[in-house]
């Protein structure tokens, strides 16, 4: 059985020297306050590398899509764990989705 909290695109790649803006549609959509993006690093013990690999932005929404910070500076061979935290009425949710760093 499929993890239901897991986007339906799963797995990602992004190369090392690329800097990306992830974006998620979620159901429900968020209703108030700013979306939190915690990253872990899968290859490392699932340590937090959020400071590290999102260093600078802000995460938002608009409707149903909520817009992380850059991704970057990741390295090769990693996976990467992407939490995305939101308010939707009276239920605080965490979907995620992952990413793997290639050359």
């Amino acid at each position: 059985m499929a993890n239901v909290r897991e986007v339906l695109e799963a797995a990602q790649e992004q190369g090392i020297n690329e800097v990306v803006v992830w974006s998620v549609t979620v159901d429900p959509a968020p209703s108030s306050g700013t979306p939190e993006v915690t990253v872990l690093d899968e290859s490392a013990d699932y340590a937090d590398v959020t400071a590290t690999v999102m260093p600078s932005g802000l995460n938002s929404y608009s409707g149903d899509v909520i817009t992380c910070k850059p991704l970057q500076s990741l390295t090769v061979g990693h996976w990467y764990r992407i939490l995305v935290r939101y308010t939707a009425g009276d239920h605080t949710l965490e979907p995620y989705f992952r990413v793997k760093a290639s050359r």
